[in-house]
């Protein structure tokens, strides 16, 4: 009887120590358990964000940044890393997904110089996205809403260089003659113009002479400078047409047919190429000029994310 009360008490004794034990190292694993628990600040999700961006990995920034707006919607960096995922849009050369977040700063924001840069980089979206009028709209929206001198005359000198694109030379340089006297300068408006002068040097190609010309198979391809075109337009006339005539005058009026048939498209083929090549000629010399204008006096804003204002940036070619 004895034995078994010991038995007992001793089991009772082990009970409690062992709960006193383990009630003692509860509070010691719950503290470590909260202790590893990961706590994410807004700076910490937002230079997360801004690593990616920086190592050009834009599908990445743009989850993150998204994510950073997510949990931070009354942040004072939503705005940025909304213009930051329209940036990486843009990088990564998804221009229609680019629009709206530039949009929405335009539209929402009250950062003056972020709305600035809005505007620009959402012009350039437009542009990339070959829809150049909404890329002047945005731009002329941007100089009826700021009151900035040097904006207004970026604005000018953008949507000068979209009407140079757009071969309108006409309008190019009345937006350049809006830039204000104090900022001509800056914008080398002086050696603009001279080279706007120099316009009608780079050789042209009238298409409607490439086009008479080829009356004769070749005639107009040679025009426009295209050698090796018109001696192959040329003998394949040729050929074809005195294919037709050997037919005909060997009495086989079907197969003259035939080949008089084909060789009508052939001929039609080498007026349309013609005309198609000084049009092609134009282009080339058009942007062969814009390139060596920019070469020789593009500025260009440096439209840099920073945390207080607007950093503009000029790069000038001496």
């Amino acid at each position: 009887m004895k034995n078994k009360l010991f038995h007992i008490f001793s089991t009772l004794w082990i009970m409690i120590i062992f709960c006193q034990l383990f009630s003692g190292i509860l509070p010691v694993f719950a503290e470590d358990k909260k202790s590893r628990e990961l706590v994410v600040t807004p700076d910490h999700q937002y230079g997360f964000a801004m690593d990616y961006f920086k190592q050009s990995q834009y599908d990445k920034a743009i989850a993150e940044f998204e994510r950073f707006i997510y949990f931070f919607p009354d942040h004072k960096m939503v705005d940025t890393a909304q213009y930051h995922i329209g940036l990486s849009y843009y990088h990564r050369g998804r221009y229609k997904e680019a629009v709206k977040p530039f949009s929405d700063i335009v539209e929402t924001s009250t950062d003056k110089d972020l709305i600035a840069k809005a505007h620009f980089r959402l012009s350039e979206t437009f542009v990339s996205l070959e829809d150049h009028q909404t890329a002047i709209k945005v731009l002329n929206h941007l100089a009826e809403t700021s009151h900035n001198i040097v904006i207004i005359d970026e604005v000018h000198y953008r949507a000068g260089w979209i009407y140079l694109q757009l071969n309108d030379m006409e309008t190019a340089r009345t937006r350049f003659q809006m830039i204000s006297p104090q900022n001509r300068d800056l914008f080398r408006m002086q050696t603009m113009n001279d080279e706007l002068t120099r316009e009608k040097l780079f050789p042209e190609k009238n298409p409607r002479l490439a086009g008479f010309l080829s009356i004769l198979p070749g005639a107009g391809f040679a025009y426009c400078e295209r050698y090796q075109d018109a001696l192959v337009a040329f003998l394949l006339n040729a050929g074809l047409i005195f294919a037709a005539y050997e037919s005909f005058d060997s009495g086989n009026e079907a197969l003259g047919g035939v080949i008089a048939f084909v060789g009508t498209g052939f001929y039609a083929g080498n007026i349309y190429g013609a005309v198609s090549s000084a049009h092609k000629y134009n282009r080339a010399s058009h942007q062969r000029f814009l390139e060596d204008l920019r070469n020789k006096t593009r500025v260009t804003l440096s439209a840099i994310p920073e945390s207080h204002g607007i950093v503009v940036g000029f790069r000038v070619n001496f």
